[in-house]
């Protein structure tokens, strides 16, 4: 079946000017472009509407959510998104042995990012996972990264020590073995045990089958705020010596201190990169709260080697005090949220424990004092009795920072969705990509349409080598979106944060209407994406 979108104004993923034109799709790809098509088809006419391809999420943490959730595509695709990434910052379902003795720490360490994760939802190896995903019902196209941190943690637990010879012999086989599976590229979390505890020599060791894919690392660096600079130059300087092609992942700025110049300076390390040659780029999301796990409000010294022994240790007398006597302290190597920002700038977004529900959506001081207890009893009550399941949200960045990012050649939209609670999630999971085109285009008008589109199609394609998707060209895949700009709009709010985005008036995967009138349809549209 053929089907004919007249008269609407496309924008073709490149970041040309927009062009009012027909588009022909046969089956699963589009087969023309160009005025007064003319072909037995079902015909749409888009007058006065703007015709994009689908939006490619490259930054997803939608590792399980195929196989959990029956109505998993929906939020997504009402933001005109038909391509997610998943396995980012390092963090995965895959590797981990459900009989293996770390499977439990391994579940409650990723819980509050993706979600609760049964023993169908996690994966011994990348083949059961790719298959797994290949038996699921897609309603957008998926991808995934290799999560290093996943397969370190495979590896050893949450050790600090370094791999010995055997053990990372093991890892490269399991990095290999992910891209042999279709995986996309690599993703570090550098910020989050076990990778926080490793050096740049062994990141740069483990990285070698990476290069020899001509892959790309996707990081999340060891620090976002004091040490920003520290942490870009390592990354760069890991990237350059592994040979790999290298993605910053949700580049900002974080702390009040740091705010309005260290993240300029950083785009300038990221600069000379480019120009020496290295293939560097980074992206964002279009808000200025973060979300996490609660064990990156944690001081490293304070976390043992696994998320039960910290549970414990924090439930203790001299956890506590321990605790107490750092969690004020700058820490050059470390990002200390609650010195840098305040108490009251922290969210509890999601817990495990039901007793503790009604502190969802309060911040640390407001928490604390409805407790009767400070703050730093509350944080030690909140992971020991919940075994580290407590999902975060920061007011950590300064809007004018998170704009300049947005303005950068090489940055593009990414949600950095998590799925670890129902309540209060960060509303970027229903919202980032119509906020993104509402904020950055019609009201403060810092990208021309075309430039924004680009950021949400094209330049992340070109980004992962998805190569038959992002753009509006003949031969390619038809993922398109049908759209009035004054109408497509996000509804989430960190109020309201599970309000659905509302406006889209088409959306097709592969050739499948999805989308009509704003109302998903639900099909089984997408596929398994691999290079």
């Amino acid at each position: 079946m053929k089907i004919l979108i007249k008269n609407g104004i496309c924008i073709d993923g490149n970041g040309n000017p927009p062009v009012r034109t027909d588009v022909l799709l046969c089956g699963d790809t589009i087969e023309a472009i160009g005025n007064g098509i003319k072909a037995d088809a079902e015909v749409i006419d888009a007058a006065g509407m703007y015709i994009t391809p689908g939006f490619i999420d490259i930054h997803r943490h939608a590792d399980s959510r195929p196989m959990v959730d029956g109505r998993f595509g929906e939020i997504e695709n009402l933001q005109g998104i038909t391509t997610v990434v998943s396995g980012n910052c390092g963090l995965a379902s895959v590797p981990i042995n459900p009989n293996g003795s770390n499977m439990q720490d391994m579940v409650d360490f990723l819980q509050p990012c993706l979600g609760i994760l049964g023993r169908n939802a996690v994966f011994n190896d990348y083949k059961e996972y790719r298959e797994a995903i290949s038996r699921s019902v897609l309603s957008v196209n998926f991808g995934f990264l290799v999560g290093t941190g996943a397969v370190k943690a495979a590896i050893k637990g949450f050790s600090r020590s370094a791999f010995s010879k055997e053990e990372m012999r093991l890892a490269q086989a399991l990095i290999n073995s992910g891209f042999d599976n279709g995986a996309l590229g690599t993703s570090s979390g550098i910020m989050y045990p076990p990778e926080c505890y490793s050096s740049r020599d062994e990141f740069i060791q483990l990285l070698a089958p990476v290069s020899d894919r001509d892959g790309l690392l996707c990081c999340h660096i060891r620090g976002e705020g004091d040490s920003l600079l520290l942490s870009v130059e390592e990354v760069i300087d890991i990237a350059s010596k592994a040979g790999c092609r290298l993605n910053i992942s949700h580049f900002k700025a974080t702390g009040r201190r740091n705010w309005s110049s260290l993240i300029h300076q950083a785009a300038e390390l990221i600069g000379n990169a480019r120009e020496g040659g290295l293939d560097v780029s980074c992206d964002f999301y279009p808000y200025d709260c973060g979300s996490s796990t609660i064990q990156s409000i944690i001081p490293p010294s304070c976390m043992k080697s696994s998320i039960i022994e910290t549970a414990a240790y924090l439930s203790t007398k001299t956890g506590i005090e321990h605790l107490r006597s750092v969690i004020d302290k700058k820490d050059n190597a470390w990002d200390n949220m609650v010195e840098s920002i305040g108490w009251d700038r922290i969210i509890i977004g999601s817990v495990d424990n039901d007793d503790q529900r009604l502190l969802e959506g309060l911040d640390f001081h407001i928490a604390a004092k409805s407790c009767g207890m400070d703050e730093v009893m509350l944080l030690c009550r909140l992971f020991s009795e919940n075994n580290g399941k407590v999902g975060v949200i920061v007011r950590s960045m300064d809007s004018h920072d998170v704009d300049f990012v947005a303005s950068l050649p090489y940055s593009s939209l990414i949600s950095d969705a998590l799925y670890g609670s129902a309540r209060f999630p960060h509303p970027r999971l229903y919202g980032a990509f119509p906020r993104f085109l509402r904020e950055y285009v019609v009201e403060k008008k810092i990208l021309p349409i075309e430039r924004a589109i680009y950021k949400m199609t094209g330049l992340p394609a070109s980004k992962i080598r998805i190569r038959d998707r992002g753009l509006l060209m003949p031969g390619k895949k038809a993922d398109i979106n049908i759209f009035s700009l004054d109408k497509f709009v996000d509804k989430a709010t960190y109020s309201k944060p599970t309000e659905l985005a509302e406006g889209l008036s088409y959306s097709f995967i592969n050739g499948k209407m999805t989308v009509k009138d704003g109302v998903w349809l639900g099909k089984d549209a997408g596929t398994f994406i691999n290079i």
